[in-house]
């Protein structure tokens, strides 16, 4: 006797279906590409050289900062997940993401947890670095999280064992 979806456990996302499908307009795309230079002109005219440095070296600093929280919460909640998370340069998802379709319950937890104990670890350095690569790693480090951060908030309604599948140009989210 065939099992429905429902009753099936190890199902794979061939089973899922479709529910909500989310494409990046390239207009919004492009938008999201020219912050930076917004970011680093601003740092430039209100901090002078030191904005340039901090600009020049907040990218990679953010990049592992984020890389470092995210395999700390994931050994912590799932060593398997670890295997599905990879290194991207593609814009709007640069640096370490899911490369393949991941439960939006565990991206959920990995992207809020960079989120904010990124802040919070950027604010502690604020004596050691000044407000030039304060403003300049905050930058940084929110606009690397704009796209997980908008994810979030458009599938907030939907359920937690879904699974969230990025692409360049669209994000899927299957449900059994």
């Amino acid at each position: 006797m065939r099992q429905t979806l429902q009753e099936q456990k190890n199902a794979t996302v061939y089973q899922y279906q479709l529910i909500r499908k989310i494409n990046i307009h390239p207009k919004l795309l492009l938008s999201y590409k020219t912050i930076p230079f917004l970011f680093m002109s601003a740092g430039i005219v209100a901090y002078g050289w030191s904005g340039v440095l901090y600009g020049l070296i907040g990218l990679p600093i953010s990049i592992l900062l984020r890389f470092l929280l995210n395999r700390l919460t994931l050994l912590r909640v799932d060593n398997y997940q670890r295997q599905r998370w990879g290194w991207s340069i593609n814009i709007p998802f640069m640096g370490y993401t899911p490369l393949i379709e991941v439960p939006l319950g565990l991206y959920r937890r990995t992207e809020l947890v960079m989120f904010w104990i990124g802040l919070c670890i950027i604010g502690m350095l604020l004596p050691w670095i000044g407000q030039a690569g304060f403003f300049e790693l905050a930058a940084w480090h929110l606009w690397l999280a704009i796209p997980a951060l908008s994810i979030l908030t458009s599938l907030r309604k939907q359920k937690h064992d879904g699974i969230v599948k990025l692409e360049t140009e669209c994000i899927q989210y299957y449900h059994r």
